[in-house]
């Protein structure tokens, strides 16, 4: 999202909640310590190959690696459970 588009909607909702829109804005510009810890540990498992990439690449990369990783497993739990993942299942699905 870029930082435009953030600013007009914080705007649009300044109205309602300034303390919340002030809470997004910096969520959004300053990183959790958890997103910084996943950037680090992403460093040190790939090592060289990524210390020269921004954190914005490397967290993109990240973000779709872990989209791949959750379809594929979906995948094959609707495989195995005929048509269902798993928290469908635990959450009362009946195959």
């Amino acid at each position: 999202m870029s930082t435009r588009i953030l600013v007009n909607k914080s705007l649009e909702d300044a109205s309602s909640n300034p303390q919340q829109v002030l809470e997004n804005t910096l969520k959004s510009i300053f990183p959790t310590s958890q997103e910084e810890n996943k950037l680090h540990r992403a460093r040190s498992i790939l090592g060289e190959t990524v210390q020269d990439l921004p954190d914005s690449i490397l967290e993109s990369f990240i973000t779709e690696l872990e989209y791949l990783a959750v379809s594929w497993l979906d995948d094959y739990e609707q495989t195995v459970f005929e048509g269902f993942t798993l928290d469908e299942l635990l959450k009362g699905a009946k195959p």
